[in-house]
């Protein structure tokens, strides 16, 4: 088979959901810019809160807005081990990442952030 039909490094609908922020920024760069890609989403969790970012990585403003949630693992919030995860938070996450994999596929908007707390029953979009 000819190397021609080998793709290197992410295409497609790329999904993170890793428990770093430094992985966020490794993968980020292989995403940023990568016309193969066609959206980024990135879930991240703590408890009872959780928050998702979708993007277009070629899209200047995009780029712009995911790049600005960014920060080391070093500056991110330590939740305690008993409070770094509930099922219930991480199941409704993946139901709002099937959403926005849905929305883009037939073309439907999307909002480019959600953050939902479900201690609070507080949802958040922009």
């Amino acid at each position: 088979m000819s190397h021609s039909y080998w793709h290197r490094g992410p295409s497609g609908i790329v999904i993170v959901a890793v428990d770093s922020m430094d992985a966020r920024i490794a993968i980020w760069k292989q995403v940023k810019y990568n016309a193969a890609v066609q959206l980024f989403i990135d879930s991240r969790m703590g408890a009872e809160v959780g928050r998702i970012i979708a993007v277009e990585p070629i899209d200047p403003l995009g780029v712009e807005y995911y790049q600005s949630t960014l920060h080391t693992s070093a500056e991110a919030f330590q939740a305690p081990c008993t409070e770094k995860s509930t099922v219930y938070c991480a199941c409704g996450l993946a139901a709002m990442i099937c959403a926005k994999v849905k929305k883009h596929l037939v073309g439907d908007p999307y909002e480019k952030s959600i953050t939902i707390d479900y201690r609070q029953a507080i949802l958040l979009h922009q």
